[in-house]
């Protein structure tokens, strides 16, 4: 029992009377200083982050085996380049959908380079094959049938070809919600640029003379109203033997 002036309190009361009294000195300070520019943007998260604009000469949405040898191609043209996707690294369906089996052709151009850098960092065969025996193919095949590579193979061929190109910009995180559309003589529509969404609801809107859409689902081409279609078309529809 602890006793004061002309009252008693017991030990427990007297601890909380403590504690009120200390968090009531340390509050009091902070409660006059203007507040930090940290806890206003904590205080704002509900709201809508604000949207970020960029332009450039080319805009490739996708960086997987086609928009990368795009985007390589465009800026040793002397173009200046943003390359999107929506993964936080570049390789698409060899990497994140595990296609590493690369077979067929022609074997020609960025592709090709693609295809060398993997057999002289990555082979796992551990073998060289001929070329297949017919004249064609010695020019356009490189020396084996199949390749079969890991996905972390694809990444860092990819990563070392987009970093080799000054006018490329990657941008990762970045998934396409839709486009920005111009009207053109007769019934023609221009596509003048992308809008961009990440992670974290930030938008981001990307605007290009030059729009290619290496989706691989053709997502920005169906944003902008083109008719889409999936799967093999009706031979009945076009007359054609593969239908």
């Amino acid at each position: 029992m602890i006793q004061t002036s002309g009252s008693r309190i017991n030990r427990k009361d007297f601890m909380k009377l403590t504690a009120a009294g200390a968090m009531a000195g340390v509050m009091a300070p902070l409660a006059g200083r203007p507040e930090s520019p940290r806890h206003r943007s904590e205080r704002a998260l509900g709201s809508p982050p604000e949207t970020r604009s960029l332009s450039t000469d080319v805009l490739v949405v996708g960086a997987g085996p086609s928009g990368i040898p795009a985007a390589v191609a465009a800026a040793r043209g002397g173009a200046k380049v943003i390359l999107a996707d929506q993964d936080f690294v570049p390789g698409g369906a060899p990497v994140n959908m595990y296609v590493s089996a690369i077979c067929g052709g022609p074997q020609v151009g960025i592709f090709r380079e693609v295809l060398q850098r993997l057999n002289n960092q990555f082979d796992l065969n551990g073998v060289v094959r001929t070329p297949r025996s017919d004249s064609w193919s010695k020019e356009v095949f490189l020396p084996t049938a199949i390749w079969w590579y890991l996905p972390s193979s694809f990444i860092a061929v990819y990563r070392a070809m987009i970093a080799a190109e000054r006018n490329i910009c990657f941008i990762p995180g970045l998934r396409a919600t839709g486009v920005l559309l111009e009207a053109g003589a007769g019934n023609r529509t221009w596509v003048r640029g992308v809008r961009f969404e990440n992670a974290g609801s930030q938008s981001t809107v990307i605007e290009a003379p030059v729009t290619v859409d290496a989706t691989g689902t053709g997502l920005v081409a169906e944003l902008a109203g083109c008719e889409c279609r999936y799967g093999r078309d009706t031979r009945e529809e076009f007359n054609e033997p593969w239908g």
